[in-house]
C-alpha cells in the first residue's frame, strides 16, 4: 500500500481540507527555513496546506518554537499546521513543537518508524492534540496537489542522526532536498532516491557539521542554494569551514539563518527562487 493510501486510511482530513481551500483561494507555494537559532524548522506551503519539517529548539529557559517560529509562521500567513514531519527526536528539532501547538492546531505528526514509539514523541503528540504518530519508511511518498514529498531513510544505521528523515519536495520545475542531521554515510539513501535531477535548494545536514553534506550529495543534486540552519555564535562551530569549502566548490550559493535570517523560496516557472520581498 502506498503512503498516500495509508494517509487516507489514517484519516488525515486536514491535508484534504487544506487542498480544497487552496482551490478556492490560491496561495503562493513556498518553502521557508525559519531563523530559530541552533535548530531546525522549515515550512512548506502549497495550495492552502502547511507542512512543518521539524519544530525548532527549546529548553527550560527558552522556547524558540513559541518565541521565534510562531511569529515567522504568522508572517508567512500560516493559520494551521496540517502535518509535522519530525526528522529525528533531538531537542533542537522537536523542542519547540509544544509552543507551536499552543499557537496553531496541528493535524498530524509523522516520523521515521524507528522513532514512532519514542515516549517523548508520544507525549508531544498528545500535548499538541495531534493523535497518533504516523511511521514513515524509506521510499514512502506524500502527494500534495502538484507536488510530491519523497522520503528517504537510512534504516540500517543505528545512530539517531543517521536515521534522520531525508525529504525531497518536488513539483514541476521546483525541487528541494532536506536531510535532517543525517551524516555522510546516511546520505547514500538520499542519493539512491533523489539523484538524477538537480535541485534549487538543499538544506545542509546537521547545521553544517563537517560530517554531513558530502561531495557525493552535492555533485548528484547540484543545488543552486545550500541553506544552513544555524545559531549565531553557537558552541559547535557550525557551519564548519570544511563544509563551507565543499559547498563553495560545488558552485552553490549559501544562505545562513544566523546571518541572513529566515530564507523564503517561492515556486515559479524556474523552480524555487529566493523571495526578495
Amino acid at each position: 500500500m502506498g503512503f498516500e493510501s495509508r494517509m487516507i486510511a489514517l484519516g488525515l482530513v486536514g491535508l484534504a481540507a487544506g487542498f480544497l481551500w487552496g482551490l478556492l483561494e490560491p496561495k503562493p507555494t513556498r518553502l521557508a527555513f525559519l531563523a530559530v537559532g541552533q535548530g531546525d524548522c522549515a515550512v512548506f506551503q502549497n495550495e492552502g496546506t502547511t507542512i512543518l519539517i521539524d519544530a525548532a529548539p527549546a529548553n527550560e529557559d527558552w522556547d524558540a518554537g513559541e518565541r521565534l517560529a510562531v511569529p515567522e509562521l504568522r508572517r508567512l500567513g500560516v493559520d494551521r499546521v496540517d502535518l509535522v514531519l519530525i526528522t529525528h527526536p533531538d531537542s533542537d528539532h522537536i523542542g519547540g513543537l509544544g509552543g507551536i501547538g499552543r499557537a496553531y492546531p496541528i493535524g498530524a505528526i509523522a516520523t521515521p518508524r524507528r522513532f514512532a514509539e519514542r515516549p517523548e514523541l508520544a507525549t508531544l503528540s498528545r500535548e499538541v492534540g495531534a493523535g497518533r504518530l504516523i511511521p514513515l519508511a524509506d521510499g514512502d511518498e506524500i502527494d500534495l496537489g502538484r507536488f510530491r514529498l519523497e522520503v528517504a531513510v537510512a534504516e540500517t544505521l543505528p545512530e539517531d542522526n543517521a536515521g534522520s528523515l531525508m525529504l525531497r519536495i518536488r513539483g514541476g520545475p521546483s525541487s528541494a532536498v532536506l536531510t535532517g542531521d543525517a551524516p555522510i554515510e546516511a546520505e547514500g539513501s538520499a542519493l539512491r532516491r533523489f539523484a538524477g535531477a538537480p535541485v534549487q535548494v538543499l538544506k545542509a545536514g546537521h547545521h553544517g557539521s563537517r560530517s554531513s553534506t558530502g561531495e557525493g550529495l552535492l555533485r548528484a543534486l547540484r543545488p543552486s542554494w545550500v541553506v544552513f540552519s544555524v545559531g549565531r555564535n553557537n558552541p559547535y562551530g557550525h557551519p564548519s569551514a570544511e563544509t563551507l569549502r565543499r559547498v563553495a566548490a560545488s558552485g552553490a550559493r549559501v544562505w545562513r539563518t544566523d546571518r541572513q535570517g529566515t530564507a523564503v523560496f517561492e515556486a515559479g516557472p524556474s523552480g524555487f527562487q529566493v523571495d526578495s520581498n
